[in-house]
């Protein structure tokens, strides 16, 4: 009996030893997680800063220059930035899977292609800060200028991509693309059009103060992201985010992917828990270029302009289709087409300042 007892207690012992060290081992793969995460962000905020600061003085030589609200005359275009940060991790992403697998993997192709319809984007927002006609305003006045002089606008060529532009992501993030036809996939491109054109708009009326079209960026990412965790979307992503393994987590952490942060992929992804995980990591790194694109402007270093407003834009509708259910990308548009129609006959920054805490909140953070 008390050999049976001593056995006892000694297989407990050996399997509290055991435990303690699967609990250890968890913690540091947790610390190395962490570590590379933080490592990432904080060279992805250099690295932005860095792009941002060379694009305002190349600005300032080019004399891509425009009055603020103070009559300040400062860079304009601050938006297009972003092309230049996602540069590194595409041609990352590329020769490495090409080099090590011989081939290149669907999901990355599909992340590559949203990323890439964005920055088309941001180019036609930054030719218009740059050489668009600034004494065409709203969107009425675009169609004048078409109907009457038959002048094709920068705001012409908004007004005409940008829905295009939404359609293609809502086509890229179609799950079942073969499967799915004739009304569905028709719909899906006509919401994800309506939400692209609708949301750069609203972006493009807000960018009339620093830090209005980020605010209203914030806001709007806030509750997308709180409708997507509540039904459920971002919840298996989560888990597919803690099932990444330390290796994969490295090979994140080269100097090329770092520095590219905003679309890190997995190197296998094949569930689309994963796939949502390293979207997670995407929004995190875009949160952090805006965190670098608002500290340049709250101190009116530069104008993020039409290619900063419609950056958030379509970053908007990539999130919304890519989280949220069908009910709440409806609802956005049903909510911000009266805030465009309004704004064709009336201020926005009026209204703004007629209320004292839309006012306050309007200000905050400016310098």
């Amino acid at each position: 009996m008390h050999l049976l007892s001593r056995d006892v207690s000694s297989r407990l012992r050996c399997q509290a030893i055991s435990n303690q060290r699967l609990m250890s081992k968890e913690f540091k793969k947790r610390m190395q997680l962490t570590g590379c995460h933080l490592i990432s962000l904080a060279i992805g905020v250099l690295w932005a800063g860095l792009l941002f600061r060379l694009y305002r003085k190349y600005a300032c030589i080019k004399q891509w220059l425009v009055p603020n609200w103070i009559h300040e005359r400062i860079p304009t275009g601050g938006g297009v930035v972003y092309i230049l940060f996602i540069i590194p991790y595409m041609l990352h992403d590329v020769v490495f899977d090409m080099l090590s697998h011989g081939s290149f993997d669907f999901f990355k192709t599909r992340t590559l292609l949203i990323q890439g319809l964005i920055s088309v984007g941001v180019l036609i927002g930054w030719y218009d800060d740059v050489y668009g006609n600034r004494q065409v305003k709203s969107i009425r006045g675009h169609l004048q200028a078409l109907w009457k002089r038959g002048e094709v606008t920068s705001g012409i060529m908004k007004l005409l991509t940008l829905p295009l532009i939404g359609a293609l992501i809502a086509f890229v993030h179609a799950e079942n693309v073969r499967q799915e036809s004739g009304w569905g996939m028709v719909l899906d491109l006509v919401k994800g059009a309506f939400l692209a054109g609708v949301l750069t708009h609203v972006f493009n009326l807000l960018d009339l103060r620093p830090l209005r079209a980020v605010k209203g960026c914030l806001l709007l990412l806030t509750a997308t992201l709180l409708v997507g965790l509540g039904s459920g979307s971002i919840g298996a992503s989560v888990k597919g985010a803690q099932m990444m393994s330390i290796s994969s987590i490295a090979s994140m952490t080269s100097i090329s992917s770092i520095l590219s942060s905003p679309m890190t992929i997995l190197s296998s992804p094949t569930t689309a828990s994963t796939v949502t995980a390293a979207s997670i990591m995407s929004e995190t790194s875009f949160g952090v270029f805006l965190l670098v694109m608002s500290l340049f402007e709250a101190r009116r270093k530069l104008i993020i302009g039409d290619a900063g407003a419609l950056l958030m834009g379509l970053w908007l509708t990539h999130v919304a289709l890519a989280w949220t259910p069908v009910f709440f990308q409806i609802l956005l548009i049903v909510i911000l087409l009266p805030v465009i129609v309004y704004a064709e006959k009336y201020s926005l920054s009026r209204l703004i300042e007629k209320h004292p805490c839309l006012r306050a909140f309007d200000t905050w953070g400016v310098r």
